[in-house]
């Protein structure tokens, strides 16, 4: 090999570097030396001659890597990198010596060592390339860990301050990940809910429909419904009215489900229902689409004349949200604004916009939206439609 095979130039990324020394030659250590200064802008070099500097060089995590030669009067190489990586095992070791073996080589390399050089003249040079390499390699390293931390910490904030169940399911059905709301909804601890089917959390009736919902979606997401009702059975043997929706992280064969509980919701619009027949005349026999939603815009109760204009049965709709009527170009507006009326910034609003029917068409439609409180309930949006 060419004696300037190893010439290389210092990089913006690592202008600076320490090293512990570890060799009982002071010549070789000299030429060491020289030769990481000419890769590093700003070299700091501890030569360690001893057992008692190299155990207090140990104690404070202000070098960058360790070089080491194998045989020295009062260790060996392979107990210098043992001790290192005990202690600090993110920092690297090159073994530079003319001593070993190849079978020292091997015990060093698979017990973490970084690079094993064989101390000749011509390799002093290729000692300032491995330095130079491996600790780009370890920088590289930290800042993919940083990345990693950053997003882990952001992806967690994100799932624990949503405000509604979130769990994260795998293809065998067994429950991955669950955040603080999940917990309290299904009344697990932690290691309880971890790895537990999702079926055990299913009611018998609604178990069928869902399992078969489970295997399209991982054939075809868009086969099988995102958004759905069922009843959930807790810890305790309660069931809860819940709404769920869910879909497939990209390219992981895993879904993730936000599910919010609606059981007040639905044993409202029972109680509700009882009065048929101030209902009817309040809320069916009048020519004004009507609706009584969820704070969320979730549809729980459409009357006929709504039905009539857009196409979709009452089913259909209580799978729906106010946001899935409306035209693209209109869906801000009209959601800003709902915000504003959930915010409680606002009791009501009126809003003429486009919407979509069920087979495509565009509307122009006038709407009212009023908050609600219902009796000992939470709030619920009134919406009516009149068609202009």
């Amino acid at each position: 090999m060419e004696e300037n095979d190893f010439d290389i130039e210092s990089t913006e990324e690592i202008e600076e570097a320490s090293f512990l020394l570890i060799d009982d030659n002071p010549d070789d250590r000299k030429l060491a030396i020289r030769e990481l200064e000419k890769v590093f802008h700003s070299v700091e070099v501890e030569e360690i001659i001893d057992e008692d500097e190299f155990n207090e060089a140990l104690k404070n995590d202000d070098f960058d890597m360790v070089i080491t030669d194998y045989e020295v009067r009062w260790t060996s190489g392979l107990d210098v990198l043992h001790e290192v990586k005990k202690r600090w095992p993110d920092k690297p070791v090159i073994m530079f010596t003319g001593t070993g073996n190849e079978e020292v080589a091997v015990r060093a390399m698979k017990s973490g060592l970084d690079d094993y050089i064989v101390k000749t003249t011509e390799h002093f040079k290729r000692l300032s390339a491995s330095a130079l390499s491996i600790l780009e390699q370890y920088k590289e390293r930290e800042k993919a860990q940083e990345a990693l931390e950053e997003m882990e910490n952001k992806y967690k904030t994100i799932v624990e301050n949503t405000g509604t169940a979130l769990i994260m399911i795998n293809g065998d059905k067994n429950i991955i990940m669950a955040n603080q709301e999940a917990k309290k909804m299904t009344g697990y601890e932690q290691e309880e809910v971890i790895g537990r089917k999702w079926t055990d959390l299913v009611v018998e009736e609604d178990l069928s429909r869902m399992e078969v919902y489970h295997r399209l979606r991982r054939k075809d997401p868009e086969s099988a419904p995102h958004r759905y009702g069922f009843q959930m059975v807790n810890k305790f043997g309660d069931v809860k009215d819940v709404f769920m929706t869910i879909d497939m992280i990209p390219g992981t064969g895993k879904s993730i489900a936000s599910i919010i509980d609606v059981t007040k919701s639905k044993e409202m619009l029972r109680a509700l229902r009882e009065s048929q027949e101030l209902f009817r005349i309040c809320f069916d026999d009048v020519p004004v689409g009507i609706s009584i939603m969820e704070k969320d815009g979730t549809f729980l109760h459409v009357n006929d004349e709504l039905q009539t204009v857009f196409g979709y049965s009452e089913d259909e709709f209580t799978q729906m949200k106010m946001e899935d009527l409306l035209h693209e170009e209109d869906k801000e507006d009209v959601m800003n604004e709902l915000e504003e009326l959930i915010s409680g910034e606002r009791r009501e609003f009126e809003a003429e916009k486009r919407c979509l029917t069920k087979s495509g068409e565009v509307i122009t439609a006038t709407s009212k939206f009023t908050t609600v409180q219902a009796n000992e309930g939470p709030d619920y949006i009134v919406c009516t439609i009149r068609v202009v």
